[in-house]
């Protein structure tokens, strides 16, 4: 039994995992430690270690977390009103802003990737959320561009594995070596051009 009066909540767990993702992308995953997280959280080490159990099991639920506001992101963006193209059009543009832009979300996932390399436990949790990412774009995406009268012409994880990849490259390149601002419209245009390539109309 835990000692102490402190009541465990979903709140509070959830203000320790966006602190978190704060403190992560601001000072890096190896420099980030459990009490910056605390501090930035506004409670005591203490605290964060009633809900996790070690810094491992932070990080994990801070990729977890990490992940899931980007793919709602994506998600609001390609569930408004429009045709298949501008449907598209706007979720390869949000896909594109969140990893260009270096939102704190990125910014950690790019952290743990780089880390999970030699850490097999973080790297396992990577494989779980990048499977969870392409399962959320097959699931809303490409069963709505079907509902619309597009049909895949491969198979679904491949066209994911695909797009998303590309874009994390592209992402890769645009840390390193950045495009001018004004090539940004034609590699989205392009991008556009080669994600409805892999549909075919009913």
């Amino acid at each position: 039994m835990r000692r102490g009066g402190y009541r465990k909540s979903e709140t509070s767990q959830q203000q320790i995992l966006e602190a978190a993702v704060r403190t992560i992308a601001a000072k890096g995953l190896a420099d980030s430690s459990v009490q910056d997280i605390a501090a930035a959280a506004g409670v005591s080490k203490g605290v964060v270690h009633y809900h996790f159990e070690s810094k491992d099991e932070l990080i994990a639920k801070v990729v977890i977390l990490a992940c899931t506001v980007m793919a709602e992101r994506v998600r609001a963006a390609f569930l408004e009103p429009g045709t298949a193209a501008e449907r598209m059009r706007r979720a390869i543009t949000e896909l594109w802003f969140v990893r260009r832009s270096g939102v704190p979300e990125i910014r950690v996932i790019m952290e743990a990737m780089t880390v999970a390399v030699h850490d097999p436990a973080l790297h396992a949790t990577i494989g779980a959320a990048l499977r969870t990412s392409r399962e959320q774009v097959v699931q809303v995406g490409f069963t709505n561009l079907e509902e619309m009268g597009l049909a895949p012409r491969f198979a679904p994880d491949t066209m994911a594995r695909l797009l998303l990849g590309a874009l994390d490259g592209l992402a890769l390149h645009q840390l390193f070596d950045p495009m001018p601002p004004e090539s940004e419209a034609e590699l989205l245009e392009a991008a556009e051009r080669i994600a409805l390539s892999l549909f075919r109309e009913r």
